[in-house]
């Protein structure tokens, strides 16, 4: 928007009209002349610009900008940093540590599990192969903005925690064959050697993901594949080996179809922070059942009908409400998992539904029964259809969810 415009915006109507009395402050990079940032209503440009307080300084004498207008700038942010009151953590690192893993366990999503070959068990694998670095040193969060620095021995290993589970009751063979951020480091040859393990071994847990480089801000991603050297090791695995578990990380929906046929499990683990090893560790061995869902369509192609890099200049956003599930829901030919789908290692039954008009708009309730033999949770989507629009609405939209308390088997609530 227009300088002008955002001033009117800024002091009419959130400082004056609203009477927001805290500062503005501008995202990383936007601000390209402070002038005129700060009499469109900025009070804080970030980050720290050298060039900022010079160019302030030349405006007052030429009348571009009034010492008034820059003080009101500087007093609220200083009202605001002199009347914060420090807080002191109630939490220590241990039980910061403990709600990153049962966050974690919460979102993490089986998105597939043919012939149940997960949860594992000593009963079901004797011998078991974990393959990839992404095992031993996870992804743990993005690049940029979302990056954060833990303590070095606060982030868990899954492979460790995967060891600590099968003890001396199931063998692991840990076979690095590619690296964690580097994206064709094992040259395809030198795969090769590993490959007489796989028709040893009762499982293979491959552990995938993306490079930190692409889960970033800033730019978008070049494909929303995974590296090809996945593709071409599970091919050679799967003529020896057919009980292979893909655990996903990556902070999106990936694409890679050529291979779904010879992956039996698929777990997504998204991008899981300091506790990630121990999360994945539990959800795999069964300690933790999982219930997360996806909040995010994971389609069988790119979509080629969005005005999208535009002309260089512009991109036309013209698709209007068709975007994310919406509009799957229009082609759903191009899904490989919905919005919404996440599986468990239990079964649940849902019955007696009621609709209720009330004051506040509508209350739905229903049933939920735990009809398998493990303990889990479940999450209950409310989805609204428009039958009767003039207008073309989507055919649903989420309204409402809400995950039940665990639930032991035959247990209803």
């Amino acid at each position: 928007m227009k300088d002008e415009l955002n001033g009117e915006k800024l002091y009419d109507i959130l400082k004056k009209e609203w009477g927001y009395e805290g500062f503005v402050m501008s995202d990383w990079g936007c601000c390209k002349d402070a002038v005129k940032s700060v009499k469109s209503g900025l009070d804080l440009a970030m980050p720290e610009n050298p060039d900022f307080v010079p160019r302030l300084l030349e405006g007052v004498p030429s009348g571009e900008i009034t010492e008034e207008e820059i003080d009101n700038a500087v007093e609220r942010f200083l009202r605001f940093a002199l009347n914060v009151e420090k807080q002191e953590s109630t939490l220590s690192p241990e039980d910061c540590h403990d709600i990153c893993r049962e966050i974690n366990e919460e979102a993490i999503v089986l998105l597939k599990n043919e012939d149940d070959l997960l949860p594992i068990t000593k009963e079901k694998y004797k011998r078991i192969a974990v393959v990839g670095e992404f095992a031993e040193n996870p992804v743990i969060g993005g690049f940029g903005s979302s990056t954060v620095f833990p303590d070095e021995d606060q982030v868990e290993s899954p492979l460790k925690f995967i060891k600590d589970y099968c003890g001396n009751d199931i063998e692991v063979e840990y076979i690095p064959i590619y690296q964690t951020n580097e994206y064709l480091k094992e040259p395809h040859f030198t795969a090769l050697k590993y490959m007489p393990i796989f028709e040893e071994v009762d499982l293979v847990l491959m552990f995938v993901g993306r490079e930190v480089s692409v889960e970033t801000e800033g730019n978008d991603r070049v494909t929303s594949h995974l590296n090809p050297l996945f593709e071409f090791i599970i091919k050679r695995i799967y003529p020896r080996n057919q009980n292979i578990v893909l655990v996903a990380q990556s902070g999106g929906a990936f694409m890679n179809l050529s291979w779904d046929h010879k992956i039996k499990s698929i777990v997504q683990m998204w991008l899981g922070g300091e506790a990630a090893g121990s999360a994945i560790a539990n959800v795999l061995f069964g300690k933790v059942n999982p219930s997360g869902k996806l909040s995010e369509t994971f389609p069988t192609k790119t979509r080629t009908d969005i005005d999208y890099p535009g002309d260089g200049y512009k991109v036309c956003y013209d698709e209007k409400w068709r975007i994310g599930y919406r509009y799957y829901d229009l082609h759903t030919d191009e899904i490989w998992f919905p919005f919404g789908h996440g599986l468990s290692y239990t079964k649940f039954e849902f019955s007696d539904l009621s609709i209720v008009n009330t004051e506040n708009g509508f209350s739905v309730e229903c049933k939920v029964k735990n009809t398998g033999d493990k303990a889990g949770k479940e999450v209950v989507q409310v989805y609204f259809s428009d039958r009767v629009a003039t207008f073309s609405p989507p055919k649903k939209e989420l309204v409402a969810f809400k995950k039940t308390k665990l639930l032991e088997p035959q247990e209803e609530i």
